[in-house]
């Protein structure tokens, strides 16, 4: 996608309402000026059927509102995390928060057993595939630029 791609109002509902998951991506990674949380934040209340938020534009009248897909959010955003045990911390706080909203219970001890659990439940309980959305996955990269290790 080009560099310098814009969009505002009712062009992103409409763009939303006619992607597949194959394209989200793609688009993620050329969004400029839009903003990566805000478009993250409009994805989940569209995956989450939060119908409402989205009368009288594009995505209401093109959107199954039947369907509520259980979401997965991650943002890396708050806070410093400058080792590996702040990362895990930080990954395992934010498997408990998705924990309590999804009313799910992980059994697994570790941050990647309890996500892998966290998806699987996840589709079991609600019946439809899992939306997993990251944010400001790159942050502990940026957090830890002049730490090599």
């Amino acid at each position: 996608m080009a560099q310098g791609f814009h969009l505002k109002g009712n062009q992103i509902t409409l763009l939303l309402a006619e992607l597949d998951a194959d394209k989200v991506n793609r688009l993620i990674e050329g969004l400029v000026l839009l903003g990566k949380s805000l478009f993250l934040d409009t994805l989940a209340e569209l995956f989450q059927a939060n119908e409402p938020l989205f009368r009288g534009l594009y995505a209401h009248e093109h959107w199954d509102w039947g369907i509520k897909y259980p979401v997965i959010r991650l943002s890396f955003g708050g806070g410093l995390m400058r080792d590996r045990a702040q990362l895990e911390a930080k990954f395992r706080e934010l498997l408990d928060i998705n924990q309590a909203k999804l009313g799910i219970s992980c059994r697994q001890p570790t941050a990647p057993g309890c996500f892998a659990e966290l998806i699987q439940s996840a589709e079991q309980k609600y019946g439809q595939r899992v939306v997993i959305l990251v944010d400001e996955y790159d942050k502990p990269i940026v957090d830890n630029l002049t730490q090599p290790d």
